[in-house]
Order: structure tokens, then C-alpha cells, then sequence
């Protein structure tokens, strides 16, 4: 171990771990090895960098001559384990570190008092879920950081941001521009405190499931001028007063969260009818969202590019052409588990086809079928007016031709769009990039054909849960797309027998997810996985995948995440393979035959390893737990079987030496 024995080995007559010859030499090495030049294998690095966590105590006194990014990553590998305390900063702060993440840790007061004595440049800092930091230590980082952007104090019950460290605040950092605070505890007073001191500068905002109150939201529509980012997902106790006033107060707010509020349409409609700028709106679990609200966003957001909308169940979709002819910079549009979508909700974009008039558009038969109980035609030549008030206004003249913008289009789980919807919406897919038809059920070949033959630039498709494809979906997939296609998803199409092209001319893909696809022979997953040398993620669970099909990837050097689940072809020989691999960050083995001879070679050869799964695999015992979870320095999780062979004593041994990492039991 050059690496460990160059910067770890016992300075002799010193009594302590230090480093070794010239300092600025040693240095220069050190940052070329861990660059992957030099020839120092990048294995060796994680390992070392592992033996530095787990023997912390022993060579914190040579840490501070290590480069800066030598102890960026102890840092890191530090907050990943959950090990990092107080205590360890001291030795592994360096005054250039700009950003820092302590989410999740034991970091408290003191550990933030020697960040704001170590790191005077810091822009960005996280303390999510760190329930040591006090109000003291926030105030100590405002006093010695002055160029602090964002500060993150997301779930803390501690109440943070009161009158001692806004009076910091107000003196020293006066360049805030993010500030989250979701899930926080805070008194009206000390927040209307930090508006008055920092509101001009703020342009993120976020009070997700925090308790507020319509004089907060007052304030911030009073102070924050520069807004530009609200997130009020889940928040208790504002009203739709407060969220109007915002919107019609901040002329650059650009991006809107009201997810899981208890709104009415009607407070929708208001919110939308003010909100001229709006770029970004997510709505999701909004349960009072209907077909008018959309007719809203479409009259009063022209500059709208993505629009999240999941879970919301009773919306019909029937004016979602409206919203992408008016909205014509929409570039996303997540309309994921929204199960009660209709079908002519797609079928009725027919009329927004390129070539088609916007009066042809307007005189569409199946818009005045939709409308004949709940409104009436105006005078004005066909324009939709309902009787709550609310109507369709186009912006653009009829002469002028439609063309679709959209590139990120998710409809998964609406169960009641079939072909005809597909077809309608296909004709517009012109710059479609990534599309999610997942648990369409009443999709059929001819539909996914329509999809793809007019979205050329298609690089992502999933038809997870399709049950109605078969092969020649997958053919069509493959003919139209090729070497353009990135991510490929399948999973539980049981009726895929053949990948027809999508096998042989598919040379790009980083994503492969075949999962339950049962009827696919070896001959072709081994085509597939040859033919893709890119892979990154695999998903063969339930497959009848074997070790030859696992020699194909072999030559996958950017191979991060494999799961092999309930694959009987599969035994120690082919994991072995897998081992080789020089960045695998997550292994799922559930139902798979192996032993503790397989961990040790894990445990040797895959040190980038971070989940590890073994459900269902009786015969490991102590030997092969122990030294998984001592050689493996990134491990984060790792699930056994409650039925396997590991003791108590070896679960006590791996909590004592490694207290971050968690073990699940099914």
C-alpha cells in the first residue's frame, strides 16, 4: 500500500502519524496518484482512504499535510459512513473549501465554530438533520463566513435563527441567497427578523411542512423583492391570501411549489391568474385541481417549462391541449398516477398537429362534445367560455401553425389512455427526449409505434408494466431510435420473447432495465449486454440470465448498479466476474446461491461498493459478514437473510466498527 505507507507510516521519535520526507514532494505525489495517474490503482486510494476513517484516531496528527483533495474525500467518506463528529474537524477542514454538507452527522456547535474559523471562503453549508447545532453555532458561521449563499437547516427541531445569530446575520453575511428551512421549528418573530435583515438578497426560499401564517408570507412578498423560488410544499396554516400576495408582489419569481396544500380550484385559479413569470409549478396531491385550473395556467403562464402534477386523482385532463398551445416554451410535463385521465385528453391534440389552423383547432367537434353540460359557445367565433367564468383565450393568431417544444413527457399510470391517445399526441413529438408510458395497459404495439416513429430524437422510453407489448414493440423501438437510445426500461413486460433490432441496434444505452422479462432467451440478453460496453445500470432480476450473459459485461468499465435478483442461471463463478469491475456501486444478489468465499473476493476486489444485498442467502455466516463489512470502506447498507448463519456477536462486531453502516434483516 504505497499510498498508505507514504502518508500514514509512524514518524519515527515523533509519537505521532505523520508524514514522511518533503512535504511539497510527497504532496505533488499524493495529488497525482489520486488524480489516476502514476500508476497507483484507484482501488489502493479507496482502500487507504478507508483505513484513514476506521483508524482515525491514530493518524489524525498527519492529516493536516495531506492536499486538499485528500481530505475532501476522508471528509466525505466520513459524512457518508455517519462517522463524522466534532471531533474530526479539526484535522480535515482547509481554508479553501467553498462547500460542505454535514446532513445527516454529529457535527454541533463546536464543529461549526471550527468551520467558521478554518474556512473563511465558505459559500454553501448543510446541516440537515443534525440535531446538535443550536442557534449558537449558526451564529458563529455567519460571523466568520461573510460569503455564505446558502445555508440548509432543513428538519431540526431545535429552534435556529434567533435574535443572537440575526444580529450576526445583519452585521457580517450579508450575501444569503438560498435559505432552507423545511421541517423547522421558528417563532414568527425571529422569521419576520430575518427578513428585515437579509430579504433584499434572498432568491430561494423553502418552508416545506413548516407552520407558518399569512403575515410570514406578507413579509416575504413585502422584503424579498428578488425572489425567485417558493417552496410551500405541506406547509400548516397559510391560506391562498398569503400565496397571492407573493406571487403578485415578486416580479421574478420564476418557480412555485404548492404540493400537498389544501387548496380549492378557486384559490388555484387566483394563485395561477397572478402569476404571469411563473416558469416552474409543481402541484402534486393538490386534490381540488380540475381541467379550469389548467384552462388558467394556460390564459396566464406563457413562459411556464415544466409543470409537475402526480397523484392528483378526479382530473379529467380534458384541456391539456389548451395549455400546450398557449405555453409554448413547456419543455416538461410529469403527469405521473393522475388515473383518472381520459383518453380524448390526447386524442384531442390531433387539432394542434403542425399544419393545422388554429380555426380548425377552435371548431373541433370533439371540443364541443366535451363541453355541452358545463359551458356555452361565445359570439366570438367559437372560444370556449364555462359557466364559472374562466375560458379559453389563445394567444397566438389563427394563421399561425403549432409547434411543440415538449421534451420530458411522464404519464405513467393512467390507466384509461389507450392507442388513439397516443396517436394523437405523437404527431407533436417532434422534440420529445425522454418519455414514461410505464402501466399503460391498454397500449398496444401500433401505439408505442406511433410514439416513436415521430420523436426522433428519442434518447429515453419506458414501458415498464405494458402488458399489452410484445416483440415487435421492441422491434419498432429499435428500428426508429438505434444508437440514439440511452435508457431502456421493460420492466415486467412478460410478453417480450425477442428484442428484435432494439438487440443489435441499440450501441449506446447506459440504462438497461429488463426485469421480469422471463420469455427472453440468454442468446439475447448476452447480445444486448455485448452490444452496450456503456452500461452504467442493469436490472436482470428475473431473467434467465447466467453467468455467460455476466461475461459479456465484462468490458462495462462504467458498470455502477447490477441487479440480479431470483436469477438461477447465475452462480459464484459469474459474480466473480462482477467483481472486476472498477466503479460497482450497488449489487443486489437476492436469491442467489452464494458463500463466503464470494464476499471475500468482494471484499478484496470491489472497494467502491455501497449497497449490498443478499436477502434470501442462508449460507453466509460470520466469516463472510465480517469481512464484507470490514473490506468494503464505502459500504453504506447491506441486507442478509434473517435465516442465514451470522450470530449475534458478529453484529455486534461490525456495529462497533462501523457505526454508520446499516444492516436490514427480511
Amino acid at each position: 500500500m504505497g499510498y498508505g505507507i507514504v502518508v500514514l507510516r509512524r514518524v519515527r521519535g515523533r509519537g505521532r502519524w505523520g508524514m514522511v520526507g518533503k512535504q511539497k514532494n510527497v504532496e505533488s505525489n499524493l495529488g497525482y496518484h489520486l488524480a489516476g495517474k502514476g500508476g497507483l490503482a484507484e482501488n489502493l486510494v479507496e482502500e487507504c482512504i478507508g483505513w484513514v476513517v476506521k483508524n482515525f484516531r491514530k493518524c489524525k496528527g498527519g492529516l493536516q499535510y495531506l492536499p486538499v483533495g485528500v481530505k475532501l474525500h476522508v471528509l466525505e467518506a466520513l459524512v457518508r459512513d455517519r462517522l463524522l463528529s466534532d471531533s474530526h474537524l479539526e484535522y480535515v477542514l482547509d481554508p479553501s473549501f467553498t462547500k460542505l454538507s454535514f446532513d445527516h452527522t454529529h457535527v454541533g456547535d463546536a464543529g461549526l465554530a471550527a468551520v467558521s474559523e478554518r474556512c473563511p471562503r465558505l459559500v454553501s453549508l448543510s446541516v440537515r438533520d443534525c440535531p446538535g447545532v443550536t442557534d449558537a453555532g449558526i451564529a458563529r458561521i455567519f460571523a466568520g463566513c461573510p460569503l455564505l449563499r446558502d445555508l440548509i437547516v432543513a428538519n431540526n427541531e431545535a429552534r435556529l435563527l434567533r435574535k443572537h445569530s440575526l444580529r450576526v446575520m445583519r452585521s457580517n453575511c450579508r450575501a444569503l441567497r438560498r435559505l432552507c428551512l423545511d421541517h423547522c421549528t421558528m417563532k414568527e418573530r425571529d422569521f419576520l427578523e430575518l427578513l428585515d435583515a437579509e430579504g433584499g438578497f434572498i432568491r430561494e426560499l423553502s418552508l416545506r411542512g413548516c407552520l407558518v401564517s399569512d403575515r410570514w408570507l406578507s413579509a416575504v412578498a413585502l422584503k424579498c423583492t428578488m425572489l425567485e423560488s417558493l417552496h410551500v410544499a405541506g406547509a400548516k396554516g397559510l391560506t391562498v391570501s398569503g400565496v397571492v400576495e407573493v406571487v403578485r408582489q415578486c416580479d421574478h419569481l420564476g418557480a412555485l411549489d404548492l404540493s400537498s396544500l389544501p387548496l380549492t380550484s378557486r384559490d388555484l385559479r387566483m394563485i395561477v391568474f397572478a402569476s404571469y413569470n411563473l416558469r416552474i409549478l409543481n402541484l402534486s396531491f393538490v386534490r381540488s385541481l380540475c381541467d379550469t385550473v389548467i384552462t388558467q395556467i394556460a390564459n396566464s403562464c406563457p413562459n411556464l417549462e415544466r409543470l409537475i402534477v402526480t397523484g392528483v386523482h378526479g382530473w379529467k385532463g380534458l384541456t391539456l391541449h389548451e395549455l400546450l398551445y398557449n405555453c409554448r416554451s413547456l419543455r416538461e410535463l410529469i403527469l405521473d398516477n393522475c388515473k383518472d385521465i381520459e383518453d380524448e385528453a390526447y386524442t384531442l391534440m390531433r387539432r394542434l398537429h403542425p399544419g393545422t389552423s388554429l380555426e380548425t383547432f377552435l371548431e373541433a367537434a370533439a371540443w364541443h362534445d366535451r363541453v355541452q353540460q358545463s359551458s356555452q359557445l361565445g359570439a366570438d367565433g367559437g372560444v370556449l367560455v364555462a359557466n364559472d367564468g374562466i375560458r379559453f383565450c389563445p394567444r397566438y393568431p389563427r394563421e399561425v401553425t403549432y409547434r411543440c417544444a415538449l421534451e420530458v413527457l411522464s404519464i405513467c399510470g393512467q390507466s384509461k389512455v389507450r392507442d388513439s391517445g397516443l396517436a394523437g399526441l405523437a404527431p407533436m413529438c417532434s422534440e420529445l427526449q425522454h418519455v414514461n408510458i410505464s402501466g399503460l395497459h391498454r397500449i398496444s404495439n401500433r401505439g408505442v409505434k406511433d410514439l416513436v416513429t415521430y420523436a426522433p430524437r428519442l434518447s429515453e422510453i419506458d414501458t415498464s408494466l405494458c402488458l399489452q407489448l410484445d416483440s415487435a414493440a421492441c422491434d419498432a423501438i429499435g428500428s426508429a431510435l438505434g444508437g440514439s437510445l440511452r435508457k431502456f426500461r421493460a420492466y415486467g413486460n412478460v410478453n417480450f420473447q425477442d428484442l428484435g433490432s432494439l438487440g443489435t441496434t441499440t450501441t449506446n444505452l447506459r440504462v438497461l432495465s429488463l426485469y421480469g422479462c422471463r420469455r427472453l432467451s440468454e442468446q439475447t440478453i448476452r447480445k444486448i449486454l455485448h452490444n452496450n460496453p456503456g452500461l452504467e445500470v442493469v436490472d436482470l432480476s428475473l431473467t434467465n440470465t447466467s453467468n455467460e450473459c455476466l461475461a459479456a459485461l465484462a468490458g462495462a468499465r462504467n458498470l455502477r448498479t447490477i441487479r440480479l435478483n431470483s436469477c438461477p442461471g447465475i452462480s459464484t463463478a459469474g459474480v466473480v466476474i462482477l467483481s472486476h469491475l472498477p466503479v460497482l456501486q450497488t449489487l443486489s444478489l437476492n436469491n442467489v446461491d452464494i458463500d463466503d468465499d464470494l464476499l471475500e473476493v468482494l471484499a478484496r476486489r470491489t472497494p467502491s461498493l455501497q449497497i449490498l444485498s443478499l436477502a434470501s442467502d442462508t449460507s453466509i455466516s460470520d466469516r463472510g459478514f465480517i469481512l464484507v463489512c470490514r473490506g468494503l470502506p464505502k459500504l453504506q447498507r447491506i441486507t442478509v437473510s434473517c435465516s442465514s448463519n451470522i450470530s449475534g456477536n458478529a453484529i455486534g462486531l461490525v456495529h462497533r466498527d462501523r457505526p454508520g453502516l446499516k444492516i436490514r434483516f427480511v
